[in-house]
């Protein structure tokens, strides 16, 4: 009788010893398992809330991208793109002319935009601002094809508008139109 008595103690101080080792092995991997959904999500929280320098790096790697090859139609690069089509919507569009556009330069400029895009518009590595890109090449293509009107071209300007913000430091005006994936709202 002593001897199953002894055995029995001893068997459950081996089942408490594996139930008490099981317990603390499934703490361990639920604790595991829940830093690292914190962990991802905080790195999540992280990519999401880019920073305007970010953003302003990326531009400038954007820039550095666009210079390899050759310019297309005198453009060394994005920024320079970014910059004409800038200055031509504000000369075509501003102060009221937007109100009486000439749709024959304004289809020639949309073509012009559309060939440098369709060079190099794909090549660009940030995929907010390639989403840009192909946004005005679909406006771009709906003015070549007489389907575009007022609200596009003032789309368009838009569009340029933030870019040369976000990748030239465009200063003269604080206005953001907030139409850019690249530029967002300009926080």
């Amino acid at each position: 009788m002593k001897k199953k008595t002894w055995l029995s103690v001893v068997g459950y101080a081996f089942s408490g010893i594996f139930v008490a080792g099981s317990l603390a092995a499934i703490i361990l991997i639920v604790h595991l398992f829940l830093e690292d959904k914190d962990t991802k999500e905080a790195m999540n929280d992280t990519n999401q809330t880019k920073t305007l320098a970010e953003k302003e790096a990326q531009a400038l790697d954007a820039i550095e991208e666009s210079k390899q090859g050759e310019g297309i139609k005198g453009y060394e690069d994005i920024s320079e793109f970014v910059s004409d089509f800038h200055s031509f919507y504000n000369e075509t569009t501003g102060y009221g002319a937007i109100d009486s556009l000439d749709w024959k330069l304004q289809m020639e400029k949309a073509k012009e935009a559309k060939t440098y895009l369709n060079h190099y518009g794909d090549k660009i590595s940030n995929e907010a601002l390639k989403r840009d890109f192909r946004d005005i090449r679909t406006m771009a293509d709906a003015v070549i094809n007489e389907k575009g009107n007022q609200e596009m071209i003032q789309n368009l300007h838009r569009y340029f508008h933030d870019l040369d913000m976000a990748i030239n430091d465009y200063s003269n005006t604080t206005d953001i139109w907030g139409v850019t994936e690249f530029f967002g709202t300009g926080e």
